[in-house]
């Protein structure tokens, strides 16, 4: 066997930085952090405002739901029967709706979650 040398290396010509290592974008992007922590927190802001007022439209709309459906439930009880729109069938599914504890569960937890977080 023949100890053989490795051939030798030629060391890096560092005259001239390789075009990978531009460092204008990161150096823009530090320049402008601040602007960028600015924005962030203006789409922070405006996601949770538009997130709020969804959760305030459902709220709503669920509630009022259940007001309706127990106000339409209560007229058929207490008022004349010539005065009731539902047939027996449908005033039991209304029943069945609002007291399986599902719709009431609803607005509830809903509800509850607002409360909690103010």
């Amino acid at each position: 066997m023949q100890d053989k040398k490795p051939p030798e290396i030629p060391t890096p010509d560092f005259s001239e930085p390789p075009p990978w290592a531009d460092r204008s974008t990161a150096e823009s992007e530090q320049k402008n952090w601040g602007k960028l922590d600015e924005i962030r927190q203006r789409n922070d802001h405006w996601w949770l405002t538009t997130y709020g007022c969804i959760v305030v439209v459902i709220t709503v709309v669920f509630s009022t739901l259940f007001t309706l459906s127990l106000v339409a439930w209560a007229w058929h009880y207490l008022a004349p029967s010539c005065w009731g729109w539902l047939s027996a069938d449908q005033l039991g599914k209304v029943q069945g709706t609002l007291f399986s504890g599902g719709m009431g569960a609803i607005v509830t937890a809903i509800a509850k979650k607002q409360i909690d977080k103010g």
